[in-house]
């Protein structure tokens, strides 16, 4: 099995595995209501008094001070980028990542003696977590998001497709949302 297939085997997957993580959260708190019914086939599970919340919510005025959803502003901009150069848009996405970590240690300054540019995104990501700007989760969504920058940076995803690279454009929008929402609760 070649490096690109177990890539594309694994896509989904981490895909999922990104989103629980950074939601984790919210799932539990879903999860931990009382169940009113269960379903086996196609499993189906309802919980009572999520529907009443839901709507509720819904009818709230929205806040535009509290962003609610991942944004696509890296998906949109690289879009087209993605259509004609997959991999470059792949690496330019996640160059967004570690320059907006660079912004996460540089404001308040981490440690104003420490050269953030010559730092990797993993790192930089690491040394956010450890001054309580990111958490662990996001610090792994950002681990995961360079696996496959990596084997495009050393030639080993020549086969990555427009497909693949829009799918990691929106992976690197929830990394950002996650980053940015581990600011406003830090």
């Amino acid at each position: 099995m070649s490096a690109l297939e177990f890539i594309s085997s694994i896509a989904w997957p981490v895909t999922v595995l990104i989103i629980v993580i950074l939601f984790r959260k919210s799932f539990s708190e879903m999860l931990s209501g009382p169940l009113q019914r269960l379903k086996a086939g196609p499993v189906e599970a309802v919980w009572r008094d999520i529907e009443s919340e839901v709507k509720a919510d819904l009818s709230r005025e929205p806040n535009s001070a509290e962003p609610f959803a991942p944004s696509n502003d890296v998906a949109a901009e690289l879009a087209s980028l993605a259509e004609r150069v997959p991999n470059t848009a792949v690496l330019e996405a996640y160059e967004r990542v570690r320059s907006t970590l660079v912004d996460v240690a540089e404001n308040p300054p981490i440690d104003p003696q420490l050269d953030l540019g010559r730092l990797s995104a993993p790192s930089l990501a690491e040394l956010a977590n450890q001054h309580g700007r990111i958490r662990a989760e996001t610090v792994q969504a950002v681990e995961g998001l360079g696996v496959l920058r990596n084997l495009v940076a050393h030639g080993q995803g020549r086969q990555v497709t427009t497909d693949r690279a829009l799918d990691y454009l929106t992976m690197v929008d929830a990394t950002l949302f996650a980053i940015r929402m581990n600011q406003k609760h830090s």
